[in-house]
């Protein structure tokens, strides 16, 4: 079965607070999370992820908090591609989430 990564990107939360450069508290806004999912095709792989994200009860906090302050979060597929098979075969590091700031 073929493997697809995917970026995906949640956008309209408020997490945080974390420091600006001038000092100041300013929370995240949204944040972009990497996975790899095996597939048949590129619609399934988008499908199982989007479990894979309700099922995280970190992530999905991070998103009910959006919505608690009358946010909206929304999650967009950034990119997916298709793993190649040897690169597939070898271990995935999960990289992470990676929040950004409104600036």
């Amino acid at each position: 079965m073929p493997t697809f990564q995917l970026l995906v990107h949640i956008s309209g939360i408020s997490f945080g607070p974390s420091h600006d450069s001038v000092g100041e508290l300013k929370p995240a806004i949204g944040f972009y999370w990497s996975t790899r999912i095996h597939a048949e095709n590129p619609d399934q792989a988008f499908k199982l992820a989007m479990a894979e994200l309700d099922a995280d009860e970190d992530m999905m906090e991070i998103v009910q908090s959006g919505h608690k302050l009358g946010l909206e979060p929304k999650t967009e597929i950034e990119e997916v591609y298709k793993v190649g098979w040897l690169k597939s075969l070898l271990p995935w590091k999960v990289p992470g989430l990676m929040f950004y700031e409104d600036e």
